[in-house]
């Protein structure tokens, strides 16, 4: 299989480190951790609940899908004297570029704001940059993000068709994109990786089903203040995995309670929970 090393190396010959160091941040815009506070807060705001319902199990199923990949293909990294961070595990194909590419370009199909092409070319702005980030900071070689990309734009399409209700209509289940990523993530554990992912498409299928047609269709979108609460709260479960103890059982619990959090939320009402609140106050009474 050919990576490009050679490409590779005359790509990161063109920056020089001060250069080189500037797309540090440019690279944790790929990270699993940034791109479903990105999925969350996408979801929480956009007021379709058809194709945006399913943001969050495409991003579980891609970031499935590059772990399961990785494992199969076992392809080392560059080697380590290239590196300019701190990384580990497998290298083909880049989960940051795969991960990046199924985010970026669902949310462009999510969000309704300009117009569709300017839409998923700020979506291939941000996926070149991180893939780019990834060769120029000597993590990977271009043919492992070259792949990612790949395999991240299938993935959204086969996924789009499969939970369209009708060809002729832009409505889509999300039940589909939650079994594929439950799948996904099931071959990824079997194989030694994914347990954290299966934890969490499982938390946010439950959410799903838990929660009547009717509520999900009602869009009583929370306030901005209780998409930052929400926001911190998923972003704590994920640092809390990260630092918990090394037992898959615990961090796969940890991240099915944050998908669970993220699919029920929108549908809580908040309005008559904050009406509520108000007529507590003016009693001069305190919830318990």
């Amino acid at each position: 299989m050919n990576r490009f090393p050679a490409l590779s190396r005359a790509i990161r010959t063109l920056f020089p480190p001060e250069v080189a160091d500037l797309f540090v941040p440019l690279t944790y815009l790929g990270d699993p951790t940034i791109l479903l506070l990105v999925v969350a807060g996408v979801y929480w705001r956009t007021a379709d609940r058809g194709w945006s319902a399913a943001l969050l199990p495409v991003a579980l199923g891609g970031l499935a899908l590059s772990s399961g990949l990785k494992g199969h293909f076992a392809l080392a990294r560059p080697p380590v004297e290239y590196h300019r961070i701190a990384v580990g595990g497998l290298a083909f194909p880049s989960g940051h570029a795969l991960g990046s590419t199924v985010v970026y370009a669902a949310t462009a199909l999510a969000v309704d704001f300009g117009t569709r092409t300017r839409r998923f070319a700020a979506a291939g702005l941000v996926v070149g940059a991180v893939a780019l980030s990834r060769v120029v900071l000597g993590v990977h070689y271009l043919g492992d993000v070259v792949a990612g990309i790949a395999v991240g734009l299938a993935y959204v399409a086969l996924v789009a068709r499969l939970t369209r209700q009708d060809v002729r209509s832009a409505q889509h289940d999300a039940r589909p994109a939650y079994w594929a990523a439950l799948l996904l993530a099931a071959g990824a554990a079997v194989g030694g990786h994914g347990v954290v992912l299966l934890g969490a498409a499982a938390g946010g299928l439950v959410g799903w089903t838990a929660v009547p047609v009717a509520d999900r269709q009602r869009l009583d979108l929370p306030s901005y203040s209780v998409v930052l609460a929400g926001l911190l709260a998923v972003l704590g479960l994920r640092l809390a995995s990260h630092f918990a103890p090394p037992r898959p059982l615990l961090r796969a619990g940890l991240h099915a309670v944050a998908a669970f959090g993220i699919v029920a939320l929108p549908t809580v009402e908040w309005s008559r929970l904050a009406r509520a609140w108000r007529r507590l106050g003016q009693r001069g009474e305190r919830p318990e």
